[in-house]
Order: C-alpha cells, then structure tokens, then sequence
C-alpha cells in the first residue's frame, strides 16, 4: 500500500485529537489520505503548552513533544 507523507503529526491546538480528525475531514480535501490520519498518528500538543511565552513552554511543551518523538524512535 503507498503512503502518503506525513506518515506522523503533531498539531498544536486547543482541540482534542478526536475533533481534529473530524475538522480535518471537513476541512481539507485528501485529508483521509494521509498516512497519520490513516494510521492514528495524529498527536496533539496544547497550544497554551507549547506557544504561549514563558516558562510553560519548556517544562511541558517539550516534555510533550519529547515525549511523541520517544515514542516513534522506540517503535521504528
């Protein structure tokens, strides 16, 4: 089966996972296609976590994406 890029994502957001596949399918043409909407890896950070200025950022924004980027590294 080919695949289509981005096989992972991460969306910095105020909406849940859930809503984010669902708005992206409303929204976007071809969004089904994407391997990481295919294959349920959509991620999401909190956009007050990783945007907003100060310290937050650091402590639990990276931590997050740290956190997914482990995750892949372990399973590939």
């Amino acid at each position: 089966m080919s695949s289509v890029y981005p096989q992972r994502l991460v969306c910095l957001t105020e909406e849940t996972t859930e809503a984010l596949y669902l708005i992206g399918e409303e929204a976007r043409r071809g969004w089904q296609a994407l391997a990481a909407v295919r294959d349920g890896q959509l991620f999401e950070i909190k956009s007050t976590d990783i945007l907003q200025p100060g310290p937050t950022v650091l402590t639990d924004g990276v931590r997050q994406l740290h956190a997914h980027l482990a995750r892949w590294a372990a399973n590939t």
